[in-house]
């Protein structure tokens, strides 16, 4: 196996024996699903190649997230987990030696076992406080996650397929659409208005069309040097004044602007060419056979 240490959360898996002669030997492999990940890229994404019994397997990266869940990306890095769980534990020689391991430069056989002895000793402390939260239950229930992070690590090769011409397809419209809005918005004012730029619709709404402002804390609105023009606000104005558009037309071309901004054109972005295996049928993929892009993966 690779090196067992690793800092920010990562790291790499190692062999180490899990019992006496002839019993079963146990990986450990902190952060198992991006171990996976690097294994399964240097295998180019045939996962079918890579034979993997879970039930084999120790993730102290995994079990400290099944027993504290609500526990930050950087609390679930090893030098942290030594820090919380070893020192103190009646495990001092194992802590030390988790953070001998995790500072030191790369060593050879000598170093790669010590980071293999310190990650196996977080893994036995780990395994009580696991079965603390979850009773006798507890391992079963980090073979299962293992088994979702090989799942997951699939899905993350292989891509989700998209049809890129559906998805395209609504660009168009939405530009249409927010260009309507847009002069509808100048035909109400009598004048150029940016939709996009919150300081000249509040103005427009509350120094223009004299609209209600919504209460001035002594928060960001306020020092903005403009009225508020949240959701929340333009919802309210939407509502009780009817008479006058321009709440709704903004929060038409918001919502769609947020459509393509936020979600469609990134996710165009960085979609890649077809990356379905050699063979697979002109369906799979999510192509229809219409025109470019079929079977395109994001």
């Amino acid at each position: 196996g690779g090196g067992g240490g690793g800092g920010g959360g990562g790291g790499g898996g190692g062999g180490h024996g899990g019992g006496g002669g002839g019993g079963a030997v146990s990986l450990v492999c902190p952060n198992a699903q991006v171990v996976l990940r690097s294994a399964l890229f240097t295998l180019d994404g045939v996962s079918s190649a890579l034979e993997i019994e879970t039930g084999l397997w120790v993730d102290p990266v995994l079990m400290a997230w099944l027993a504290e869940p609500d526990s930050t990306e950087a609390e679930l890095a090893l030098p942290a987990l030594y820090s919380r769980y070893m020192v103190g534990a009646g495990a001092g020689g194992a802590a030390a030696a988790g953070h001998a391991a995790l500072s030191a430069e790369p060593g050879g056989a000598e170093q790669l076992e010590a980071d293999l002895r310190a990650c196996w000793a977080l893994c036995g402390q780990l395994c009580g406080v696991l079965k603390a939260s979850h009773g006798p239950a507890g391992v079963g229930v980090m073979q299962r996650e293992l088994t979702v992070a090989q799942v997951l690590t699939d899905m993350e090769l292989h891509g989700l397929p998209l049809h890129l011409p559906t998805l395209r397809r609504p660009l168009g419209e939405v530009q249409r659409r927010c260009e309507a809005l847009s002069r509808e918005a100048e035909a109400l004012l009598g004048g150029p208005l940016n939709l996009g730029s919150p300081q000249q619709v509040s103005e427009a709404l509350y120094a223009r069309l004299r609209l209600p402002p919504p209460p001035v804390p002594a928060g960001a609105a306020a020092r903005s040097g403009h009225g508020s023009t949240n959701e929340a606000h333009l919802a309210r104005l939407a509502a009780s004044r009817p008479d006058c558009a321009l709440p709704a037309i903004v929060l038409e071309y918001r919502h769609l602007r947020k459509a393509t901004d936020a979600f469609l054109e990134p996710l165009l972005a960085k979609a890649v060419p077809d990356c379905r295996p050699a063979g697979a049928g002109a369906g799979e993929g999510g192509g229809d056979g219409e025109g470019e892009g079929e079977g395109e993966a994001a």
